[in-house]
Order: C-alpha cells, then structure tokens, then sequence
C-alpha cells in the first residue's frame, strides 16, 4: 500500500535530485575501491556488498508490524536504544530490521539489542533508486526512524510508494551540517517535507529546519540522556579499579585520530612532577574510539616506550624486570559504561583537535566528570549544558587539562564534586525518550487515508 506524497516536488526540485543521482551514479565505480581500502583495516567492509549496492537485503517476508531504524553509526544505535526499547514495550511483537552504513554500527546494533526477539541487521544501500527501491520492497515496514541527520533524498522520495512512514528522530544539525541544508534547498527542503515527522534535540536544531521550510513537529531533548548503562558493565568497571587498587584512573575516552601524540607529551610531564604516594600514582587508561585503531595506538605507545596492558588479554601484569612505564588500553566494543566506571575523569576524545567532540552524556550518566578542548561543535548544546553545571570544565588544551588534573591529585583532592554534578546533569535531562513516543504515536499506522498532504512554504 503506497502513501499519498506529503510534498510535491517542484520541477527544478526534481532536476536537482536527478543531477544528485547522476553525480552519485558517476561515483559508484570508485566505492568498491573504497571499502577495499576500508578493509584493509577493517575486514567487515569487505563483506555484504549485494546489500550496499543492490539492496538486497536477504529479509524473510515481513510479519505483521515490521519497524526499520536507521542508526549510522555507533553513537546513533546507543541513542535510539530508549525509544526502541519504549516502543518494544508498547507494541510486544514489533519485528525489527536496524540499518547502519559502518560494521562497528552493526555489531553496536547487535550488542545493544540482542534481547530483542526479532530483530534484524542488515547495511543500508547507496541512495541510488535501483538500490533504494529493491530495499523497499524487501524491507515490507511500515514505518521507519532516521536517526540524527541521515536526510537521504532518493531514500526519503521513494517511502510513500512502498507504504512506509518515515520519520526524522533525535534529529540535530551542526553548523555545517546547516550550511549544507540552506545551500542545497532543492533537495533538502523536498526531503524534510516528505517526513512524517520531525522530532529535534534542541530549539537551535528546529530553528534550522525552519529555516529550510520544515517545521519541527517537536523539540524533546537527546535521546542519549535516557540511555541507562547496564549494570553489569558498571559492575565490570568497578571489578578493574578494586584490581588496579587505589590510584586515580585518568581515562582517554575516545580518543580521535592525531590526539594521542598530545595526550602521551601531557602525561609524561605531568607524571614526572608526580609528588604523592608512589602507590597512588595515577594511571592513565586510553579507549580510542575506532576499533580499526586499536592496533595502530597500542604501537605507537610501545614505540614510544610504554608497556601496553590490554583490555582485549584482561589487563595482563607487567612481566618482572619490565620497567618500562605502562598505559592501560581499552581495546573492547560496547564496553564504554565499564571503561567510565572504573575512571576518576575522562578527557574527552575528538575535543582536542577541531574534531567536534564526542559524546560526553554517557559519562556523566556513569557519574565521570569530563575534561573538554576546544573544540566540541558536534555536541556544542550538550556541552555548554554541562559546563554551565560543573559537570564537565572547558581547556584550551590537553596540556592544560592534564596539569589542572594532577595539581588537584597532588594537593589530595579528589573529583567528587564533579562527579555529583555529572549525576544530577545526566538526571535532569532525562525524558526525551517519552516526548518522542508521544509524537510518533500520534502518527497513522498505516491508513493512507489518514495521511494528509502538506506542502511547505
């Protein structure tokens, strides 16, 4: 059953998907050669090609209420957990199929909602309509959730024809993110319109899509806040810190591509003024945030003269007349709950270089205060919110941070204070999970006739 069209496409808008098309048509060569390259460090990428090119996603034949989400990534999956697990209780029997475009998006997937009854995980295709259309009709949902800002303009045009409702959820725009939408209009706008709804984080993220032409349908806060890490893993966390004894855990969550250099420097000088008990001297725990790195930050910390205690062999004792210094390395998917529970504050990954951060709500709601850089555009409300709170303190570099870190340590003092604001920060934020039901409830379930057509502006 077909959907009627929300919002007509004008003929210059249809011009200019098409020459989106074509542009993309004319990159398809080149992909393969990508996730080839992608593969050497990853091997996932060389795998279910049938389903990024051709969308062919081997689903058995829908049941009755098949629900598609799509997450791209790691940080998207965690967030849409609280709304899918609401949803799930609300409608037992839902059947799901999670999409993703990276293989760390799909085992996120995997872990996160194992206990899902039914459920299934499949790669989204390359927005060409061939591939779009043929996931369509394979895909048999009735509804479907983007996650964030996944606006894919064949994607979202072809949903009316096969019968599903789409909906952007947890959505959010960074400036250039923003930019892109006013630049673009002929293609972001017919986009937006098509959407069943629109549910952003913040008045900022609605005042964007307005200014597109789109209005949001609500604001309800970030998804990532009603996430509840699991209490084994905190559980798990607090096993490592009674291991390691009493020394203050320093934690380099998510560390980004060229911060690691700088965060060794900042250790080893910090380290040397060390003035406290040589039994509670701090250590320093680093997580990076691709799994496909984990080989390459390990070398270079053993380049530069450490002894690397892995996560991956469970934190192996240093052999006897080793004397090297060591770092502690979390080497682990779906582990981040456990990898903040053990540490006294985290340096937060992607801040230190214009990376735009990454998500610092998961440690708070873990009760680890966060250190930021400079540079946090990509969570820049979230970020703000919390400084203004004391659960997170701004640097200009880690430099700074490290010798702020280590002047409180040497002086006796501890981070509790920080820590009771990361609490309260993560608690009062809570909510958006049940905000946005109430707006996706409120949708049709299927009717076409309860549709209506709505141009914009």
């Amino acid at each position: 059953m077909s959907l009627p069209v929300r919002y007509r496409e004008s003929l210059t808008e249809r011009l200019a998907r098409l020459i989106y098309t074509v542009l993309l048509a004319l990159l398809y060569p080149a992909m393969p050669l990508y996730l080839l390259k992608r593969a050497r460090k990853q091997p996932e990428y060389g795998g279910d090609w049938a389903q990024r090119f051709f969308g062919a996603t081997g689903l058995p034949p829908a049941g009755a209420a098949r629900m598609w989400v799509h997450a791209v990534s790691v940080g998207e999956t965690h967030a849409i957990a609280p709304l899918v697990l609401a949803w799930e209780k609300a409608h037992p029997g839902t059947e799901w199929v999670f999409t993703s475009t990276t293989p760390t998006g799909r085992e996120t997937a995997r872990q996160v909602f194992r206990d899902l009854p039914r459920k299934h995980h499949v790669y989204l295709p390359y927005d060409l309509p061939f591939a779009v259309n043929r996931f369509y009709r394979e895909l048999g949902a009735q509804m479907g959730w983007l996650v964030e800002t996944e606006l894919w303009p064949n994607l979202i045009a072809a949903a009316p024809a096969h019968g599903v409702l789409l909906s952007l959820i947890n959505a959010r725009v960074s400036p250039h993110t923003g930019e892109s939408l006013l630049k673009w209009p002929r293609l972001s706008k017919p986009a937006l319109g098509q959407l069943a709804a629109v549910v952003a984080q913040t008045a900022e993220d609605a005042d964007w899509f307005e200014r597109v032409g789109r209005s949001a349908d609500a604001v309800a806060g970030n998804l990532k806040f009603d996430v509840q890490p699991r209490p084994e893993l905190l559980a798990l966390g607090q096993s490592w810190r009674t291991r390691w004894g009493s020394a203050p855990v320093l934690l380099a969550a998510s560390t980004r591509e060229g911060e690691e250099p700088g965060l060794l420097t900042a250790w080893q000088t910090a380290i040397t003024k060390w003035t406290g008990p040589a039994a509670a001297k701090p250590r320093l725990l680093v997580v990076p945030r691709h799994p496909q790195r984990f080989a390459e930050v390990a070398g270079y910390f053993e380049a530069a003269g450490f002894w690397v205690s892995r996560r991956s062999q469970d934190y192996p004792q240093q052999p006897a007349g080793d004397l090297r210094p060591v770092v502690w390395m979390g080497d682990s998917m779906g582990e981040m709950p456990a990898y903040y529970a053990c540490a006294d504050v985290a340096f937060m990954g992607g801040s230190w270089q214009p990376l735009g951060g990454q998500n610092l709500i998961e440690a708070c709601a873990c009760d680890c205060p966060v250190l930021l850089g400079p540079h946090t555009f990509n969570f820049a409300k979230a970020s703000d919110d919390a400084l203004a709170v004391g659960a997170a303190m701004r640097f200009t570099d880690v430099e700074e941070a490290m010798r702020w870190a280590f002047e409180r340590m040497n002086g006796g003092e501890d981070f509790a204070v920080l820590r009771e604001a990361a609490r309260r920060y993560a608690a009062e934020h809570r909510g958006a999970a049940q905000r946005t039901m109430e707006v996706l409830m409120a949708l049709p379930a299927r009717p076409a006739s309860a549709v209506q057509v709505r141009a914009l502006g």
